[in-house]
């Protein structure tokens, strides 16, 4: 953009100079009489022009970089829903699996819940890391993840953990994770470590994801023993048709999804966050 405005400058310039002979006479007279100023003008100019077109360039590669990572970390996800209780998300969920919903391609039911983690590999925990469970075969097309087989979770008793959460506790698969809550003793061991926006969508962050997947059923299990500390965030991971690129999608069309989804939601006391 900034390129274009200097071409256009540049040629409203001269088409001012071959147009207007007499304005052209007095800008190369005075030139000629104040050299010291015609070459500060010219400078600044220089300068001016210089400025716009890399601060241009820095913006576009800036955004460019951010829908980048956007593609990465975040997948083919466009919109996630959160519910108040369990019975209103069991019940959204269930009617989303068997409504045909225009703009949606997918839906999948996930829960999260945030434990504090240590490993026997590293002196650090992570506080408040996130187990993720996801109803696996409808997020398969909604975040395929390099070396894993789609469809697939994690077995009981095994972790598969982002690379943010590894980092943290220098895992690797074998490791052992364990659990800090009022039953001691829960552990998982890490099989996989994975790239997948299944463990940073949840953050609503590129920059986080500290999180790991878990077997079905997981999460009720470790709720039962303190139900009134262990609350679960229950979501739908949503997918929009359409191609998804580096562009930015079309305004309306983002409109339209969050209005589809918020009248089929509504029942259920949803909230939609694109």
């Amino acid at each position: 953009m900034a390129v274009v405005l200097a071409f256009a400058l540049i040629v409203g310039l001269a088409v001012s100079a071959i147009r207007s002979p007499l304005v052209r006479r007095i800008g190369f007279r005075n030139a000629v009489r104040r050299p010291r100023e015609a070459m500060l003008v010219m400078l600044g100019c220089v300068l001016g022009t210089a400025l716009i077109v890399g601060s241009g360039s820095v913006a576009d590669s800036f955004t460019a970089s951010i829908r980048d990572q956007a593609l990465n970390k975040l997948g083919a996800i466009d919109a996630h829903v959160t519910y108040e209780s369990a019975e209103d998300w069991s019940a959204s969920n269930a009617r989303l699996n068997t409504t045909r919903v225009r703009d949606v391609r997918a839906a999948a039911a996930a829960e999260t819940l945030e434990v504090p983690l240590t490993s026997n590999r590293s002196s650090n925990a992570a506080p408040r890391a996130k187990l993720v469970e996801v109803d696996y075969r409808r997020a398969a097309q909604l975040a395929p993840s390099k070396g894993v087989r789609a469809g697939s979770s994690p077995a009981p008793g095994t972790a598969w953990v982002s690379r943010a959460l590894a980092n943290r506790l220098a895992l690797r698969p074998g490791s052992l994770l364990t659990l800090h809550s009022k039953v001691p003793g829960q552990r998982f061991r890490v099989t996989k470590i994975v790239n997948s926006a299944l463990v940073t969508f949840v953050d609503s962050s590129l920059d986080s994801g500290q999180n790991l997947l878990v077997s079905p059923g997981t999460i009720a299990k470790i709720q039962q023993q303190d139900p009134a500390a262990l609350v679960p965030r229950y979501l739908t991971l949503v997918e929009a048709t359409g191609r998804h690129t580096k562009a930015p999608p079309h305004p309306a069309a983002v409109e339209r999804l969050r209005a589809t989804l918020t009248d089929l939601i509504t029942p259920f006391n949803g909230s939609v966050a694109m």
